[in-house]
């Protein structure tokens, strides 16, 4: 398209003199293409500043076209680009008068507004534009689509889900059960009197259809499939209810020489045993709610003898406890009454006086204040182990504390050394005591029996921090 020029170069002062002026030049039509019904689309035009000073200009646009006011600086001897906005609402070509205003003259020039009939460019224009698309924004919908089964006219013959692709096979039901043995038709969805699935052995009879609820053990094969009516799960074994060896008709998983699986809670091979009882020793597994606490050997269970091998036979928690003979182990020193006042800084030596190493996993110490299930505790022949208020060195007086026992001694009047029975006690009542002073059992008297007597013990001399004195796991005694 050719230009329109709209020129003026010169104007003049009421002296008669000339100056410069801007010279505006439009195209002679702007179009605005491919138009969607509905949408907005734009078209730009470029306007051109012939003259020899800058033109500032504002457009304006005649319905249903419209333009942006907005000033718009055009350079002398420039160039900018103008936009025009088209929202068509019917299938027909639009026209209309374009205004661009400058401070010295206006100019007009024509806009064409051109329809897009294809709007979704499937190839078929629409519908309402004389074509034959019947929704030109979807390029899945046109004559030119194939019918499937979803509710919609894809190919927009004004039949929903006609002969549609993915149509499916329908069985005739004469009996009404659901299993059809007639002819057959397809659609998209179930025609009256008839059913999705074929292989009905009777069409005629609606209790008889290949997987038919068996009525159990009256003696009517009702499914058709020839099974034995008193083998409900069909896994080959009648009913023990029934005469047969089934412990479970009604899980085909479960049958007379079916593999167990251990711990399921199923008796998969009809045995009768304990599904939780792996080694049969006749404990259940104490990961299952029983107490046996090695189902994977016989010789481990709450009966079972313990031998003196390091391990836990009769599932009590403790090592070889039969073994461990009273005064085997004993309370050698106590602190009840800390410097500082505070229960963390009490402490309770134990000695091993046997020739045995000791484990104290699962032994408890017990006092008028506290039960504590010891953890992992080892002492070796002539050892000491140290339980203390708290591990914290800084609550002990610097002394370092392996295992903690918070509250054990507080208002407690003895201890006593637990392992199924009592190995070792100290009873306190009535006992003189000296704040930040431990008791240390001299070596003289290292006896069960001995060290319950108070005169068998003497207030310890060596410092130990914070004013505490003692000789905490140390088996040697300072005292004078």
């Amino acid at each position: 398209m050719l230009p329109l020029p709209i020129m003026l170069a010169l104007a003049c002062d009421p002296g008669g003199q000339a100056f410069p002026v801007s010279n505006i030049d439009l195209p002679a039509t702007v179009v605005v293409s491919d138009a969607p019904i509905g949408r907005l689309t734009s078209g730009t035009f470029i306007i051109r500043n012939m003259g020899t000073a800058d033109a500032a200009v504002s457009l304006s646009a005649d319905a249903p076209f419209r333009a942006s006011d907005a000033p718009i600086e055009v350079p002398a001897g420039g160039e900018v680009e103008g936009l025009v906005e088209f929202v068509p609402e019917e299938y027909a070509e639009a026209r209309g008068e374009l205004t661009v205003r400058s401070e010295h003259l206006t100019y007009t020039t024509e806009i064409v507004g051109l329809v897009d009939f294809d709007a979704d460019s499937d190839g078929s224009e629409a519908a309402a534009a004389g074509g034959t698309d019947c929704d030109d924004d979807n390029d899945q919908l046109g004559p030119h689509m194939d019918e499937v089964c979803d509710g919609i006219d894809q190919d927009c013959d004004g039949i929903i889900d006609n002969n549609s692709l993915d149509a499916l096979e329908w069985h005739l039901d004469s009996d009404a059960d659901g299993f059809g043995g007639g002819s057959t038709i397809f659609a998209c969805t179930v025609p009256s009197g008839f059913t999705d699935v074929t292989g009905d052995c009777d069409d005629s009879r609606a209790d008889t259809w290949p997987g038919a609820t068996e009525v159990a053990y009256d003696g009517i094969d009702q499914d058709c499939d020839g099974w034995s009516d008193y083998d409900v799960d069909r896994d080959g074994f009648d009913s023990d209810l029934h005469g047969g060896t089934d412990c479970d008709d009604g899980d085909a998983d479960i049958q007379p020489g079916a593999v167990d699986t251990i711990y399921d809670g199923v008796d998969t091979n009809c045995d009768g045993l304990s599904d939780f009882d792996a080694d049969l020793d006749g404990f259940d597994s104490d990961a299952f709610g029983g107490n046996d606490c090695d189902d994977a050997d016989d010789t481990f269970n709450p009966s079972a003898p313990e031998i003196d091998d390091g391990l836990d036979q009769d599932c009590d928690g403790l090592k070889d406890e039969d073994f461990v003979l009273r005064g085997d182990l004993l309370f050698t020193e106590v602190l009840v009454l800390p410097d500082s006042g505070s229960t963390a800084g009490q402490y309770v030596e134990v000695y091993n006086a046997s020739a045995r190493s000791a484990d104290l996993t699962g032994a408890r110490l017990i006092s008028a204040s506290s039960t504590e299930t010891l953890g992992t505790v080892i002492i070796a022949p002539g050892q000491v182990a140290l339980f203390c208020g708290s591990t914290t060195a800084s609550a002990n007086g610097g002394l370092v504390c392996e295992w903690e026992l918070p509250g054990i001694l507080a208002t407690a009047d003895g201890i006593r050394l637990f392992l199924e029975k009592d190995v070792d006690e100290v009873n306190w009542v009535g006992w003189s005591n000296t704040q930040g002073v431990s008791w240390e059992l001299l070596p003289a008297f290292f006896d069960a029996d001995d060290n319950d007597v108070q005169g068998n013990w003497c207030d310890a001399t060596s410092v130990i921090g914070n004013g505490n004195l003692g000789t905490p796991g140390t088996v040697s005694s300072p005292c004078p």
